[in-house]
């Protein structure tokens, strides 16, 4: 319908469209902007002449979604792609990785982007806090972003600036260094909301100083508590004092019956947990065989970290990248009879390990002893990898094994009946005394290669 129409730059495609057919915008070489329905999105429909698209995705008559940018292969160089591999477009998890390092690069598996274009992006990107950048590709991203401070101010200053403005900051683009350069900038304005930004950003870069100095622990301890100790006919119940009590942290395992003998949680309570606490960080343990089978499952139903174990699949790595192209966190588990030296292939691969304190499969049991020389070999293979993982601690925890443990490097603890669950003063009370507990440990003298 559009092929040829080399004029057309802007275009509303109404929500009774229902269909659009491969290459309908062909040859529309001047076309920037979009506005289509979500379920319409594909990526051939821009073959092979657009630039550049801002892409405003529709639902019901309202724009949910707005993507900056759709990033063309040089055909020049090889021009047999199929229609599908032409177009990078930054949306869901699917080719979110990719994105991110063609934006971290300027160029990336055949993909090219501009200078504006490529700014446009990163704003985008730093605004998507569901799935956050890569840590390790911030700093191109840094060095880019600052090299061009100029244009990527005038740039944030066109969407959400003072979104954009924080991002920035946060970043370390925008410091006390560049303050004043960068206020001369925002008070040319016309906007007088940009304007104010510009009269406080001294008080913004203080704030995300002082914000910092609440993180300076090089990794914060969070109480992880295993909901299979939750009374299951209160559940809901047993969550909410959970929060209450400012766990941040939830742990689920889930149990295939054939790797370790028992069952655990259907894969449906993952997307469940997730609608009803979208705010709480979900820890998922699969004890399975072949657990590269559930990754895209785990990725639907929203789990932020997802743990297998080293035995259980002879694919250790190609599992760990299905979990990290799906947008989740990888983690690797290690019963207690592992040496922590099998880790040394995957150290840098992965953001957490956990050390299983029991063996896998049932509550209930003794704390092992023994897992606290693991968690301080597992710190010094941690510092040696250069990748700052976490340290997972998981099985029968009791405070007897906390201190110690913390003190060489624990990040995550995952409680049960000894810390938390069944106590006779409830679920809130137990959480606090277990936060002094972490404190006071944290407060001590740390021991080796702890952080």
């Amino acid at each position: 319908m559009f092929n040829g129409c080399v004029r057309l730059t802007n275009i509303v495609i109404p929500d009774t469209v229902q269909k659009m057919s491969a290459g309908v915008f062909y040859g529309c070489d001047k076309l920037k902007t979009i506005r289509m329905p979500y379920a319409l999105l594909q990526t051939n429909l821009f073959f092979p002449s657009s630039k550049m698209v801002t892409l405003e995705l529709t639902k019901d008559g309202n724009v949910v979604e707005t993507i900056p940018a759709v990033f063309r292969k040089d055909y020049s160089s090889k021009p047999n792609w199929l229609h599908k591999e032409d177009y990078l477009i930054p949306i869901g998890k699917k080719d979110i990785l990719l994105f991110d390092k063609l934006i971290a690069a300027g160029t990336y598996d055949g993909f090219t982007t501009n200078e504006d274009q490529r700014i446009a992006a990163i704003l985008w990107r730093l605004n998507t806090k569901d799935i956050p950048v890569e840590e390790e590709l911030l700093p191109l991203i840094r060095d880019f972003l600052s090299a061009k401070l100029e244009k990527a101010t005038k740039i944030a200053m066109q969407g959400k600036a003072l979104d954009n403005i924080r991002n920035l900051i946060s970043l370390g683009v925008i410091s006390s260094e560049n303050e004043q350069q960068v206020v001369k900038i925002l008070k040319r304005s016309k906007d007088e909301g940009i304007k104010e930004i510009g009269n406080t950003l001294g008080q913004l870069i203080a704030e995300n100083k002082s914000a910092h100095l609440d993180d300076e622990k090089p990794f914060p301890l969070d109480d992880s508590p295993s909901i299979a100790n939750c009374n299951v006919l209160d559940l809901r119940r047993d969550i909410d004092q959970l929060r209450q009590a400012g766990v941040r942290w939830l742990h689920v395992d889930l149990m295939d019956g054939n790797y370790v003998p028992n069952l655990c949680f259907p894969v449906r309570i993952m997307k469940d947990l997730k609608e009803a606490y979208p705010d709480m960080t979900l820890d998922v343990h699969i004890m399975v065989n072949n657990p590269i089978d559930y990754v895209e499952r785990m990725a639907d139903a929203g789990v932020d970290y997802l743990s297998f174990h080293t035995d259980s699949t002879p694919f250790v790595i190609r599992t760990i990248d299905r979990i990290r192209a799906k947008g989740m966190k990888p983690g690797v588990v290690l019963n207690p009879s592992a040496r922590v030296d099998t880790l040394q292939p995957y150290a840098n691969m992965v953001d957490m390990v956990t050390l299983m304190a029991v063996e896998p499969g049932f509550a209930g049991q003794k704390f092992m002893m023994s897992t606290v020389d693991r968690v301080a070999q597992t710190a010094t293979l941690r510092k040696q990898s250069g990748r700052d993982f976490l340290i997972n601690v998981d099985g029968a925890i009791t405070y007897e094994g906390l201190t110690p443990c913390i003190q060489r490097g624990a990040n995550v603890i995952v409680t049960g009946i000894f810390t938390v669950f069944q106590q006779p003063d409830g679920i809130v009370s137990a959480c606090k005394r277990f936060d002094r507990t972490c404190e006071d440990a944290l407060a001590a003298e740390l021991i080796g290669d702890a952080y």
